[in-house]
């Protein structure tokens, strides 16, 4: 690493990391609803227990950016209309006195913003590993596997890729975006160890790339419609490609953005500029993207 790209992590790495004071802040509101959604599901015999997941639980959010996701976790033997009746009873109640609301993926949901902060309550079902019910169901399971990997040097690179990603416009797994998800940032700083690490061998990706902490794992594509320019094997599933969520624009932005940071570094890819984003989608000639 020269002394160009030194200076300028240095500089990103105040961009990223909360304070002491933002620690304190969402840290009291997490709390406060972590323990109102604790009080109203033990009112449920159905439900198992009640546990943070996502960024806020693995200490991986950025200073601008956090919310605070609490899941609900109800037995499997409940039918699919009561899991439902569960998570949206429980969340309505914990933040009532935050305007909540409805919002949906593959089941609804219950969303509320509490002095500033998004905050959502999400049912799973209490599931073993392979046995899953709904899509929320792995999250529990991704939250554990990184608390016990990440360490608070890779929680700082964790930080600086998802800020890379966030300026340059591929950030988040939303159908509007079909870019990386968070989750996904962290696995690729597992795998090669650091955000600068992760630029270099995403430079050189091709198209069908294996990407995966087991070097012995062979993925074969589940059906004919998995044609994702990446395969991201999910460290709990493996047989889960995380990167059929990702289009080809996604990641063929991320592969010039990378080449282009790494010939000449820059704070400006962590700083939200439109101008940014410009830069980093030319294609550096005679490198084809995948």
């Amino acid at each position: 690493m020269n002394n160009s790209i030194d200076t300028v992590l240095k500089e990103a790495y105040t961009l990223v990391e909360p304070s002491i004071e933002d620690r304190r802040y969402v840290a009291r509101v997490a709390d406060t609803c972590l323990n109102n959604v604790k009080m109203i599901a033990s009112r449920y015999e159905d439900v198992s227990d009640v546990m943070l997941v996502g960024s806020y639980a693995k200490d991986t959010w950025l200073k601008d950016s956090v919310d605070i996701d609490i899941f609900v976790k109800i037995k499997p033997t409940v039918d699919s209309m009561r899991f439902e009746s569960i998570g949206k009873s429980i969340g309505f109640e914990a933040l009532k006195d935050y305007n909540p609301y409805l919002r949906y993926s593959q089941h609804p949901y219950v969303e509320a913003i509490v002095d500033g902060i998004r905050v959502n309550v999400v049912p799973c079902y209490d599931v073993a590993i392979g046995n899953w019910k709904s899509a929320a169901d792995r999250s529990p399971y991704h939250t554990l596997y990184m608390l016990d990997r990440l360490d608070d040097a890779k929680r700082r690179e964790v930080r600086l890729l998802k800020r890379f990603m966030k300026v340059i416009g591929i950030y988040g797994a939303e159908i509007a975006v079909q870019g990386f998800s968070g989750y996904v940032c962290e696995v690729l700083v597992l795998i090669y160890g650091s955000f600068i690490n992760t630029l270099v061998r995403a430079s050189r990706w091709r198209e069908g790339e294996v990407i995966s902490l087991d070097q012995a794992n062979t993925y074969t594509r589940v059906n004919a419609s998995d044609n994702s320019a990446l395969i991201i094997i999910d460290p709990i599933d493996k047989h889960r490609n995380l990167g059929s969520a990702i289009s080809y624009e996604c990641v063929g932005r991320f592969i010039l953005a990378a080449r282009n940071f790494l010939a000449k570094p820059s704070i400006d890819y962590f700083k939200y500029s439109k101008n940014t984003t410009d830069i980093n989608i030319k294609q550096t000639k005679d490198k084809p993207l995948c």
